[in-house]
């Protein structure tokens, strides 16, 4: 079960806040008093890892939004406004997309929807691999600069000092999760690709689980002849141009539904018993 830090409110709603990475849900500690007092009811679950949530190798922002989905539903809220920042938009954007029923209103700051390009990817695969060598403090001294304006940077040690400690006190191997879980957000969202290919045709990636070839046979003849006879409708055509059809086609849907439009244009000008010349064999 995730932890989290969290108040009661009134009854004026729901409110889920997802922190930003590599801080901690203390960052939210400034929001969470103000929203109680305005009678919200809300919480700030930490990400697998942090604080004293338990650690989850190999974990996804789909993980991610089910264990909060249990949470909310162990709390008896009907649903809630999601809140996230950075990272933690990813999380609410996988939430919603689980679970639309439970998302009352969505709140996204300094977030995206699009993947990483190349070389954000590759940074992010060198963030891990340096906070893997070097420690939480790597992480904290990349990442605290970008959190801060140069002034406030300059002017209030004492929150930059926070922000600093609530990044070291979390274990490496736990941030670097929470970076693989970034980087990898885009390759396990769901996505439906059909490409059609010549049976010649040899991909140059590596077959994966959930790929799958699907090997289309030709029509036989009296397929090609319902094909034709529904695409021409009351124009029908002499049964020796079907059987032209078919044999120049190779039975191949596409081709057959060309051929016999082009037909049944030169119909309407006294020449549909002849095809082309200029039509080639598509066996």
């Amino acid at each position: 079960m995730l932890t989290f830090t969290g108040a009661a409110g009134g009854d004026a709603g729901n409110v889920l806040l997802l922190h930003a990475f590599p801080v901690s849900s203390q960052m939210w500690e400034p929001q969470i008093a103000p929203l109680a007092e305005s009678g919200y009811r809300v919480i700030a679950p930490a990400v697998y890892g942090f604080e004293s949530t338990p650690s989850r190798p190999g974990w996804s922002m789909d993980d991610y939004a089910r264990d909060l989905a249990r949470l909310i539903e162990a709390l008896g809220w009907s649903s809630a406004t999601i809140v996230g920042l950075s990272m933690g938009g990813y999380q609410a954007m996988a939430f919603y997309r689980l679970y639309p029923e439970l998302t009352a209103s969505l709140v996204f700051c300094d977030t995206r929807a699009n993947a990483d390009s190349p070389e954000v990817l590759a940074g992010r695969q060198a963030f891990r691999k340096a906070v893997l060598e070097k420690g939480s403090e790597d992480a904290a001294a990349r990442m605290v600069p970008n959190f801060f304006a140069k002034e406030t940077y300059a002017s209030n040690q004492p929150l930059v000092e926070k922000t600093r400690e609530s990044i070291v006190r979390q274990a490496p191997d736990d941030i670097s999760e929470a970076m693989r879980a970034i980087a990898e957000r885009g390759a396990l969202a769901p996505l439906f690709i059909v490409a059609t290919t010549r049976p010649e045709f040899r991909p140059p990636w590596s077959m994966r689980s959930h790929h799958a070839t699907i090997s289309l046979a030709p029509l036989d003849r009296a397929q090609v002849r319902d094909m034709i006879a529904e695409l021409s409708a009351r124009h029908a055509l002499p049964r020796e141009v079907v059987d032209n059809v078919a044999a120049r086609t190779g039975g191949v849907p596409l081709f057959v539904e060309e051929l016999t439009r082009l037909l049944l244009e030169r119909g309407e000008k006294g020449g549909i018993h002849v095809i082309p010349p200029i039509v080639p064999s598509w066996h």
